[in-house]
């Protein structure tokens, strides 16, 4: 249906073969890109990096180290031989550094985007009064809700309680949470931490078992990391007085 602009082929593009440009939908097959497949970019990191596609080891989550969000397993990235720096194409052959957020809401759904020119401020009007998520799936872009537009009792999707006063839910799919358990998708730094800043994860950045520095409990699902020291504790405890 939507012909490469580069060869005019139909034929069909997998989210891991195509690129498409968010301005003007035109689509790309990825080898007629002829992205390089090795590029050496001192302002992003200081060794080689080498394009390849991605597959994540026992479905391990990994995260951009330019903006911060997911990459996705069997897509193409830029990783690093030496250490395990990985970053998207797009961060690493973009002239200028984009927003996290631009990026966050580019990587979270499919709607039309416009680029900020050099000098604008990334952080558009679209984004305003909205709490980002990290999912499995996609990053969440949460807004505030009335309680009865939910047909039933809501649980969180964060901290898996009820869900009383002002809901958070995620306008891509049925994702909800309380509104201070959203606010924890805000990169900050905890009380229990105050070292480094904590992302906020749907579960543990690694297969091998994590356990909360508080309870000493296996982290089993969202938790605030900290990607510098690898300091992890789960939602529960985060959550304590």
């Amino acid at each position: 249906k939507y012909p490469c602009q580069i060869c005019m082929g139909t034929r069909v593009m997998s989210l891991d073969s195509c690129y498409r440009c968010v301005e003007c939908e035109l689509y790309f097959h990825f080898e007629c890109l002829k992205i390089p497949a090795s590029v050496v970019k001192k302002s992003c990191h200081i060794h080689p990096l080498v394009c390849k596609r991605f597959l994540a080891e026992n479905d391990s989550l990994e995260y951009c180290d330019i903006c911060e969000t997911l990459v996705h397993a069997k897509h193409h990235a830029y990783s690093c031989e030496i250490c395990d720096f990985l970053a998207h194409i797009e961060c690493i052959l973009r002239e200028e550094a984009p927003s996290p957020l631009y990026l966050k809401e580019l990587y979270s759904s499919h709607e039309y985007i416009t680029i900020p020119t050099v000098g604008e401020d990334c952080q558009t009007d679209k984004l305003e009064n909205k709490l980002l998520v990290n999912g499995i799936e996609h990053i969440h872009v949460m807004t505030a809700v009335q309680m009865n537009e939910f047909e039933n009792v809501q649980c969180c999707d964060i901290c898996d309680e009820t869900i009383h006063g002002i809901p958070y839910e995620c306008e891509i799919c049925d994702f909800a949470a309380h509104d201070y358990c959203a606010e924890m998708g805000k990169l900050s730094k905890d009380r229990l931490h105050l070292n480094h800043p904590l992302t906020l994860l749907p579960k543990p950045p690694t297969q091998v078992t994590m356990h909360c520095e508080i309870c000493r409990k296996d982290v089993q699902g969202f938790n605030l990391f900290c990607r510098l020291c690898d300091f992890i504790i789960d939602i529960s405890c985060a959550l304590k007085d």
